[in-house]
């Protein structure tokens, strides 16, 4: 399972309590996880897309879309071309 929580909300009180109440633990600050586990996690999150595009090609599709307050956000998708689309048919995307 994954959620897509945005990092400043661990340090609102309404969260650190839910945390508490249905999962018997606390969030740490928003700065504690910043500075110790987002550089790690980029960094690996980087190596794993290039090891999937390294010299192969590949689609990327924009997306946007807004969320439910409104804001703007944009999704990139990246998709290797594994012999099951032709690399004509990418350019036609």
């Amino acid at each position: 399972m994954s959620v897509n929580i945005p990092l400043f909300v661990v340090d609102k009180p309404v969260t650190k309590d839910f945390f508490w109440n249905c999962f018997g633990f606390t969030l740490k600050c928003s700065e504690s996880y910043r500075r110790n586990y987002l550089t790690e996690i980029v960094t690996e999150e980087k190596s794993k897309v290039y090891a999937a595009f390294y010299k192969s090609a590949f689609v990327i599709k924009l997306d946007e879309t807004t969320d439910a307050n409104g804001r703007h956000i944009l999704n990139i998708m990246g998709q290797p071309l594994n012999g099951s689309v032709s690399s004509r048919a990418a350019e036609s995307i």
